[in-house]
Formats: C-alpha cells, structure tokens, sequence
C-alpha cells in the first residue's frame, strides 16, 4: 500500500511538472526583450527601417496589380497580423496577376541576394 501510494504521489508529481514546463510563460515572467517580442532579432534592429521600407515597397507593388476590392482584402488581412504571403494567397488571382507577382518577388528576391553578395 505505502509503495502505491509513494509510486501514485511519483506519477503525480511528474505529470504536473511536465504540463506546467509545457505550458506558455506569462508575458511578465518572459525575460524577452522589446527587440525579441517584435519579432526582430537583436542583429536586424539596425536593418528593420530598411526592412521596412523594402516590404512598403514590395506591397505598393503588388497592390498595383491587384483589383481594387483584392487591395482592401489584402490591407484587412495585413492589418489582422496575416503574413504577406498567407494574405497573397488568400486572393482569388489570376494566372496573369499570380505570374506577375512571382516575378516581382523574384526579382526582389534576386536584387536582395545581389546586395547581400556584394557587401561581405
């Protein structure tokens, strides 16, 4: 009886401390920093104003070829915290506008590369 029960207490106490390890931190308990909770990494702090206006750009861009009820679609989703590319696909596209933004993004993609290659 005093072996099940120690064993019972055992099993207990595991099962509690693994589900309160597995669980999300309070946002006071967090040691994160503002640059962590933005999503930015430390290193990228100096890089986020041009990051920024890269991603303006990018979407000025796409918004150009998109109708303009698709263009409010694609602002409410930005707005609601949908990534760029999850809001793009959500859109009922063309084949025309899908090839065309492919190719910007590749373009964007290519220069960035281009960039990244030139400065190291």
């Amino acid at each position: 009886m005093k072996r099940s029960t120690a064993t019972t207490m055992l099993l207990g106490m595991l099962l509690i401390g693994g589900v309160s390890a597995c669980s999300q931190p309070n946002a006071s308990e967090s040691p994160q920093t503002d640059t962590m909770s933005s999503g930015a990494a430390p290193s990228d702090k100096a890089r986020s104003p041009e990051r920024a206006q890269r991603r303006e750009a990018m979407r000025k861009q796409i918004e150009a070829v998109l109708t303009p009820e698709q263009s409010q679609q694609l602002q409410a989703k930005l707005q609601q915290g949908v990534r760029m590319r999850e809001a793009i696909a959500s859109l009922d596209l063309t084949p025309e506008q899908k090839t065309k933004i492919q190719d910007m993004i590749k373009a964007t993609r290519a220069q960035r590369q281009g960039q990244a290659g030139t400065s190291q």
